[in-house]
């Protein structure tokens, strides 16, 4: 009886391995499908996987290059902005020198009326060559027509001679400059002072070479008032 138990109990243990390994276990497959629904979720959510499709390459690759093309435009236009800016500036820069000098600027100084600067050796001459020293007698010929031809009938204005004795004098200076003189620094004065039977003198000291410096003095009369007219001629040794 007892070996007769026993074999019915192995039969019953085999039996019972059987429908264990045909049916299995639940918890198994549970755990298995939840698993796999985890991931349809992940999936689904949009969670980022280390495999990707050539679809989703394509289109990641799009974005960044339609991102980089984006920075790219926005550079450009803040670069193009910065240089209107500066180049508006520069027009309005010209226009205020345009409006102070009454006359147009130019880039190169040929355009705008400037000679161009000379670089000159030096000669190393000490005196004035023959014919080109300093005239007393020719200074004050220039200066006396010039009196004579801007101040002859005219009548003393203390606001029109305070410009025009400036004017004579340039003037003056421009002529004796012309007369045939070189290397010589020249500086012309003129002076108008109203004739109210006062007492008027003038003087004036130099420190200079008397072999070929000098200077000239013509005085003027004129109807209520006096013109002295003064030029003073130094040589650049």
């Amino acid at each position: 009886m007892e070996g007769q138990l026993s074999a019915d109990n192995l039969k019953a243990h085999e039996a019972h391995l059987k429908e264990s390994s045909i049916q299995p276990d639940s918890t198994v497959v549970e755990g298995a499908t939840s698993s796999s629904k985890s991931s349809l979720g992940a999936k689904k959510m949009g969670t980022p996987s280390n495999k990707l499709s050539l679809k989703d390459r394509l289109t990641l690759g799009g974005h960044s290059s339609m991102d980089d093309k984006k920075s790219d435009a926005g550079s450009g236009s803040k670069l193009s902005s910065s240089m209107n800016r500066t180049r508006f500036s520069r027009l309005r820069t010209k226009l205020k020198m345009q409006s102070l000098f009454g006359a147009s600027l130019s880039k190169t100084g040929s355009e705008s009326g400037h000679k161009p600067i000379k670089s000159l050796e030096n000669t190393y001459k000490v005196e004035p060559e023959e014919g080109t020293q300093f005239s007393i007698a020719n200074a004050e010929k220039i200066m006396t027509n010039v009196f004579e031809a801007y101040l002859k009938g005219r009548q003393y204005d203390a606001k029109k001679f305070r410009l025009l004795s400036k004017s004579l004098a340039d003037m003056i200076k421009e002529r004796v400059k012309q007369s045939g003189i070189v290397r010589y620094k020249i500086v012309a004065t003129v002076l108008i002072v109203e004739d109210c039977g006062q007492s008027v003198r003038l003087g004036s000291r130099c420190l200079w070479d008397t072999t070929y410096d000098n200077q000239a003095t013509v005085v003027f009369k004129g109807d209520g008032f006096e013109a002295v007219g003064s030029v003073f001629a130094t040589f650049f040794a």
